[in-house]
């Protein structure tokens, strides 16, 4: 596949289902991928955390929604990952 092509089909969700969650084993795999590019020297210059609804802090969570700009669909996802 082309690059161009490949981010021509890119898309941001805006929409969740609510009802639904991401299984786990989604979730690792997609962390997972990242591993599997080449990186020069074998590092891995990055740092992410993963917010999954299920484990929203009530206290913290409003501190970490107005952070993400308070967008209406950050509240919906499941899982957020945070780079």
């Amino acid at each position: 596949m082309e690059y161009t092509t490949l981010l021509a089909g890119r898309r941001s969700t805006r929409r969740f289902d609510t009802s639904r969650q991401v299984p786990d084993e989604l979730l690792e795999r997609v962390l997972a991928a990242p591993l599997a590019m080449p990186h020069a020297g074998n590092t891995y210059d990055w740092r992410g955390i993963v917010l999954q609804r299920r484990d929203r802090d009530p206290d913290r969570w409003p501190a970490v929604f107005s952070a993400l700009l308070e967008q209406s669909y950050v509240e919906e996802a499941d899982v957020l990952i945070v780079y």
